[in-house]
């Protein structure tokens, strides 16, 4: 914050975006947000079908490996193997998932 407060003041009274930016860095952070949730879509969409659902319930409903068993009926080895592959996949489309 203290870099932006800084950095705000060095480039005087220009037009901001949200979050006391410039509009220019503003949008182009939103514009390549936008093309890495595309390539995540697209990436999910290149997974089987059990892969896919794994991982959006892990990583995007917060459910637990026990919840992830109980709902598809899988091991949690499986679970474990099919989330290494949708991230290793994603990752190498994408590039690195927080």
């Amino acid at each position: 914050h203290q870099r932006h407060a800084g950095w705000d003041q060095e480039a005087g009274d220009g037009a901001e975006g949200d979050g006391g930016e410039p509009a220019s860095l503003s949008a182009e952070r939103t514009v390549m947000s936008q093309q890495q949730l595309e390539r995540l879509i697209a990436a999910l969409d290149e997974l089987s079908p059990k892969c896919r659902e794994v991982f959006v319930l892990l990583k995007l409903q917060h459910c637990s490996y026990a919840e992830v068993e109980q709902k598809l009926g899988i091991s949690q080895t499986m679970i474990f193997k099919y989330l290494t592959q949708a991230m290793r996949h994603c990752r190498r489309t994408v590039g690195e998932l927080d």
